[in-house]
């Protein structure tokens, strides 16, 4: 394995640093996706358990857990929900 190193100009030294720096890379990647997942859920869902449940999922399981996150989440956030009844009783007092 040195030999091809030294053959490919490329010394120990160099190799460790290009992987310490792709397993941070990595770990910043994973961590935001956790954080993604929770505060997206925390939007979603007043369910405590919920929150913490998919953020979990997506710790576990990383891209695939992102890829079930994405098909179980609830389509609207709270706040979307929100501003859809309100429309919805706004019209009902405008008919009647």
């Amino acid at each position: 394995m040195a030999d091809l190193l030294t053959e490919l100009g490329l010394s120990e030294d160099i190799i460790a640093a290009v992987t310490i720096y792709g397993v941070i890379i990595l770990a910043a990647f994973w961590l935001a996706l956790v954080l993604w997942a929770y505060r997206d859920m925390r939007a979603r869902s007043r369910d405590f358990f919920a929150q913490i449940g998919m953020a979990l999922l997506v710790a576990v399981l990383t891209v695939p857990g992102v890829i079930i996150y994405l098909l179980l989440r609830p389509r609207e956030t709270l706040s979307e929900a929100y501003e859809r009844s309100l429309e919805e009783e706004a019209l009902l007092q405008e008919i009647e």
